[in-house]
């Protein structure tokens, strides 16, 4: 049984095991003295000095034309296109989803297809809601 233990095929936490384990451990190049283990700091090893804070980049301030809440794409969308047009574009996409759909074998696959067509249908209702609010917007510009 104690060939075993030293070969690795049982464990023991026996003082004669921890011992072995220990003089394992330093003929591997481990040999960091006690002392030297309780002040080890992660940065002593480790090249180059240590990082600064980051700071956010400055940016310049945005025109009136160019501000934007953070949705550029959805609003290049809602000036540049029709609701036709984008309507076409989101069918077609959601037609190729229930395509990969029918012909999906794996759950995953199904998993997927599935959250992706409710991800375009929820797309294609926002798409309609927007463009219901800008044509009331731009009806009654008075607000």
């Amino acid at each position: 049984m104690a060939i075993a233990c030293h070969m690795g095929l049982s464990h023991s936490n026996s003082t004669d095991d921890r011992h072995f384990r220990l003089e394992t451990f330093k003929s591997q190049g481990a040999t960091m003295a006690d002392d030297e283990l309780k002040s080890f700091k992660i940065g002593d090893i480790q090249a180059g000095a240590p990082a600064g804070p980051v700071t956010p980049k400055q940016a310049s301030a945005p025109t009136p034309e160019s501000q934007s809440v953070g949705f550029a794409r959805i609003e290049k969308l809602l000036e540049a296109e029709t609701p036709d047009g984008v309507s076409t574009q989101l069918s077609s996409i959601l037609g190729n989803l229930e395509q990969f759909d029918a012909g999906a074998t794996t759950p995953k696959d199904k998993s997927a297809s599935k959250k992706a067509i409710a991800a375009v249908e929820r797309a294609a209702d926002l798409m309609d809601y927007l463009f219901q609010t800008k044509a009331s917007m731009e009806g009654n510009p008075a607000g």
